[in-house]
């Protein structure tokens, strides 16, 4: 069982680390450190803080993943495929080639 004195700590430190991951840009690192400071949070003031938080930082890390996700889109056509059509375009030629030149014999 832990102390009072234990719990504080271990909010205090997970509340630390969690505010320096969301300075940084570094939501779901932060979110992560959140959910963690929620475990050891005395008062219902401090939870309702900390859900707050967290909602605020999904909602950010969604907003900015859809953003990615546009940008993805516009993307060029997959190399595979375009390696595969030009080797099958290569080898139709080779075929008609080898038979225009078989054909007479």
């Amino acid at each position: 069982m832990e102390t009072l004195e234990q719990r504080k700590a271990n909010y205090k430190k997970y509340l630390e680390m969690a505010i320096d991951f969301e300075e940084d840009e570094e939501m779901l690192q932060a979110i992560k450190y959140y959910r963690a400071a929620l475990k050891y949070s005395l008062h219902k003031k401090d939870t309702d803080h900390i859900h707050g938080k967290i909602q605020k930082l999904q909602a950010k890390a969604h907003y900015v993943s859809g953003m990615l996700g546009e940008g993805r889109e516009e993307k060029p056509p997959n190399k595979l495929l375009m390696g595969s059509i030009a080797l099958l375009v290569s080898l139709g030629i080779l075929v008609l080639l080898s038979l225009l030149i078989l054909k007479p014999f």
